[in-house]
């Protein structure tokens, strides 16, 4: 019930706000069906988006940088977990989506079009945030569907969307520091000097003495690499 409560406050006021301000806004029906249904904004959105997981990292990071916090991410952190209930389009809520909100309120109030937030494709990113991005699932403790909602809990570590990047960047927690299990693939971590990057091993290949992999050269198999 904390959840449902809080989530309310924190990421459904977004509509209560925006809603009233674009009462009598006409939305082209046949346009927004045929976006929706050919993914015209999905695919613009996609490209531009291709670097959005560094990005998302290092905003993200800051947002816990203890001069920031308190007042940008403090209250997305307020409950000690995540439940599809607390999130909002891209996972966040107040105050964080309050240019967001602005955008919308500007192409609502001030010139008349569909708010960015009810397009198909940012609804369709809000659902799939809130039951696969900003959800705790049944899996085992670590389990990469769980990666964001371990940083509600563990609150320090994993930044980003998924595993490979925090390992590069060594913000996993402690006990998966060295290497990590991800997609059908043993990822870890190999720093040669200031060289440093990421070795992606199928699993079947790791050897089941508990020994490491061979290693593979500069062109071998490797996500990130950093001189």
């Amino acid at each position: 019930m904390a959840s449902v409560t809080y989530g309310f406050l924190n990421c459904k006021t977004y509509y209560l706000v925006l809603l009233p301000l674009a009462f009598g806004l006409e939305v082209p029906v046949i346009p927004w069906a045929l976006d929706a249904s050919f993914g015209l904004s999905s695919r613009i959105s996609n490209y531009f988006a291709r670097y959005w997981e560094v990005l998302f990292y290092h905003i993200h990071r800051m947002g816990h940088v203890r001069q920031v916090y308190s007042d940008a991410h403090k209250f997305h952190h307020h409950l000690h977990d995540c439940t599809a209930f607390d999130a909002h389009i891209f996972g966040s809520g107040a105050p964080e989506e309050w240019l967001i909100l602005m955008a919308d309120i500007m192409l609502a109030a001030c010139l008349g079009c569909v708010p960015a937030s009810l397009s198909g494709h940012v609804l369709s990113v809000s659902w799939i945030n809130k039951w696969d991005f900003h959800s705790r699932n049944d899996k085992p403790a670590g389990h990469a569907d769980n990666f964001h909602a371990d940083h509600h809990a563990l609150h320090m570590v994993n930044f980003g969307f998924s595993p490979p990047f925090d390992l590069f960047m060594k913000t996993l927690p402690k006990q998966v520091s060295a290497a990590v299990e991800f997609k059908g693939f043993l990822v870890q971590r190999i720093e040669d000097g200031k060289d440093v990057r990421l070795q992606f091993t199928p699993t079947d290949e790791v050897p089941q003495d508990g020994t490491s992999p061979v290693r593979r050269g500069r062109g071998g198999n490797k996500l990130l690499h950093s001189d």
